[in-house]
């Protein structure tokens, strides 16, 4: 399990910050409820702790692309949009962050 796991989040690399948190987040989810499944933890800890990190990594680029807009017109041209224009998708990942187990 451990090795499937480790698999997944070397995965990750180069992907857009939101599939790989939401990713991440739903690996630590499964990984919980197979905790309270079998009764005993199914990936080691460095894997879960390898999985929180890319996590953490995750939601930080998140607020960095999609953080506050910015003052000036210069600034705003280079924020990464959604199809209709607005600028805040990041609430959806910390609604899909207050739902993960992080220890």
């Amino acid at each position: 399990m451990a090795e499937w796991v480790r698999g997944l989040v070397k995965g990750f690399k180069g992907g857009q910050a939101v599939i790989r948190f939401v990713c991440a987040g739903g690996i630590l989810l499964g990984l919980e409820d197979l905790k309270k499944k079998l009764g005993a933890d199914p990936g080691s800890g460095s894997v879960r702790a390898k999985t929180e990190d890319e996590l953490i990594v995750a939601l930080t680029e998140i607020m960095e692309l999609y953080g506050a807009p910015k003052d000036s017109a210069w600034e705003k041209e280079f924020q990464p949009e959604t199809e209709r224009g607005e600028r805040e998708p990041h609430v959806l990942s910390f609604l899909h962050f207050s739902q993960t187990n992080i220890s």
